[in-house]
């Protein structure tokens, strides 16, 4: 059952709230898709504000993002 709207809106505003990361960021061309979104902490996504990843993150993304993982 889905938390009532009051408290889904209290908990979009915790400075803890895990939030969707765009690797590429969207203003430097990065695409809304799975292989470039993460979860991140809402003060980590806001200090990688537009930066692009380098060389070694991405390398390290598309190893994560390939693998299926069973559970």
């Amino acid at each position: 059952m889905a938390a009532p709207l009051a408290q889904r809106l209290r908990h979009r505003k915790r400075q803890d709230a895990a939030t969707i990361d765009h690797v590429q960021p969207r203003t430097l061309g990065g695409e809304a898709q799975w292989a470039n979104e993460v979860a991140s902490c809402r003060a980590c996504n806001a200090a990688k504000a537009d930066t692009p990843p380098t060389a070694a993150e991405l390398e390290k993304l598309t190893a994560l993002k390939s693998r299926p993982r069973n559970r």
